[in-house]
């Protein structure tokens, strides 16, 4: 079976492995082959952290601006030294576009200062916008290497996993990097969306923010180009207790940071049709069922004396 959530998550699992479930105010156990489009699953709403340090803060939001608004080159060729020389060689760039200046000073200290090279900020021609490069091979296998797509990437990236293998302090760094340069912040601070062609990258988005009490949902959207439909997908944080706790995170984009500080306490602290028997658990709402065909792969994890886990933040057994 594949069951889908309100908030955009789905996991895909056998008929008989057990959900926690919230019926009639009671927290009940149910084989999945019981349930029921808009039965209430037990969702978590933060996230214990992982107290691990491998990177820098530097190498997080590089991540972060190159994920959001980057791209690496990397081509084979036969090039001229300085010379005149002919060579075979490999060329490799990256590049990070953005029309903010403060986003792009500190994406090039954080290059400087962890790899040791330069790089230079140029302004775009017949655009309202900057190119930060950089040509260093150790610079961009290191990115590659971590988990950054080469050449066109927006609809196949996924958090990288050593964001969710990472202190809270690596991920924060990680966050407000995306959200300096794919955020959109409402000039109350009433809500926050990130888009993105990529479902997949939402969904780990959506899980990553959840270590920062940070609940967010996930949407389908038609964007229209030169007469051509595309389908992309949005994600939106907008109950007042998670824009709080994003406020926490803070965005290096300083206007997006201004509008984000302007939130102040509107009607609800946490989603208005929510339901949170618990602290740090919600309720989320089924929203379809699917029979799936044929033999699929799916995982067993055994948990000492608790048995229980999170699977894409749902209560599980």
């Amino acid at each position: 079976l594949e069951i889908s959530t309100y908030e955009g998550q789905n996991l895909i699992l056998t008929k008989e492995h057990p959900l926690l479930t919230l019926e009639n105010n009671k927290l009940i156990w149910k084989k999945a082959y019981t349930l029921k489009e808009n039965d209430l699953l037990i969702n978590i709403t933060q996230l214990p952290e992982v107290k691990k340090i491998t990177e820098s803060s530097r190498i997080a939001r590089i991540l972060g601006f190159t994920l959001a608004d980057g791209t690496i080159f990397v081509k084979k060729g036969i090039y001229k030294d300085g010379k005149g020389y002919l060579y075979n060689g490999t060329k490799k760039r990256l590049r990070i576009t953005n029309a903010s200046e403060n986003v792009l000073e500190q994406a090039k200290r954080d290059i400087e200062t962890e790899f040791d090279v330069p790089a230079r900020i140029y302004k775009r021609k017949y655009c309202n916008a900057y190119n930060l490069e950089n040509s260093n091979s150790k610079l961009v296998d290191k990115i590659i290497k971590l988990g950054v797509p080469i050449g066109k990437k927006s609809h196949k990236i996924r958090v990288p996993k050593i964001v969710f293998e990472s202190s809270n302090i690596f991920k924060a760094n990680f966050i407000s990097a995306l959200i300096s340069c794919d955020g959109y912040v409402d000039k109350k601070g009433y809500h926050v969306i990130y888009c993105s062609k990529s479902l997949n990258f939402l969904k780990d988005l959506n899980l990553l923010l959840l270590h920062f009490g940070i609940q967010s949902t996930i949407r389908k959207k038609l964007a229209k180009n030169n007469g051509k439909i595309y389908l992309n997908y949005i994600l939106n944080i907008t109950d007042h207790q998670s824009l709080e706790n994003l406020k926490k995170i803070g965005i290096i984009d300083s206007e997006k940071n201004y509008k984000l500080n302007k939130h102040k306490f509107h009607s609800f602290k946490r989603r208005k049709f929510g339901n949170y028997p618990a602290k740090d658990i919600y309720a989320t709402k089924i929203i379809s069922i699917v029979q799936k065909e044929g033999i699929k792969q799916v995982y067993h994890l055994s948990v000492p004396k608790k048995h229980s886990f999170l699977a894409n933040g749902i209560i599980s057994h």
